[in-house]
């Protein structure tokens, strides 16, 4: 799944910057450069995202966008990390993989889990907010989220995702009651 080949491409990436990929999604011309730019304008962000539009399987531009769908808007939000590990606490996955840049060094001295499979973008962006990271918000659509009915994280195939992800929500209890146990001590 995604964690074991991140963890082969985090082990034997050198550059300076980590793109995230999804095989069927595109980005838009501009969209390194944007990001690229983006972290550089910002030297304290380790991180950056935007939103995606939504295409169908052979490229057309559907109605909405990935964030709009989920209801999450960031544009005047002070506490990024907060209020992304206040989303995932509520089960929302709100930002679109395919649209991360990170600097290298966000994965110095971060344990990450590799073996989880359908919630591993989740995983990694909790382990980033939990240790600190800073996470930046463009406010431009970078790239084009495919929607089709193939896709196993698709709506339309929420028997499957159930049962690949079945296994992962015990590990994601684990990290939300050790975030409690750490603000009570």
């Amino acid at each position: 799944g995604g964690g074991c080949l991140c963890d082969v491409f985090l082990h034997t990436a050198k550059g300076r910057f980590y793109k995230t990929m999804c095989a069927d999604d595109i980005l838009h011309p501009d969209c390194l450069k944007t990001e690229y730019d983006f972290l550089y304008a910002h030297p304290a962000i380790d991180f950056c995202f935007s939103n995606a539009r939504y295409i169908d399987a052979e490229g057309n531009t559907m109605h909405g966008s990935f964030l709009a769908k989920r209801g999450a808007q960031f544009a005047h939000c002070k506490d990024l990390c907060a209020e992304l590990l206040k989303l995932y606490y509520q089960g929302k996955s709100v930002v679109p993989w395919t649209t991360l840049l990170f600097k290298r060094e966000c994965f110095t001295k971060i344990e990450l889990d590799f073996s989880f499979v359908m919630q591993f973008d989740m995983a990694v962006l909790l382990s980033l907010c939990l240790n600190n990271k800073n996470v930046g918000y463009i406010h431009e659509m970078l790239v084009s989220y495919r929607i089709h009915g193939g896709q196993i994280s698709s709506s339309k195939n929420k028997e499957a995702v159930y049962t690949y992800s079945f296994f992962e929500v015990i590990r994601f209890l684990n990290i939300f009651l050790n975030i409690k146990i750490n603000n009570n001590s």
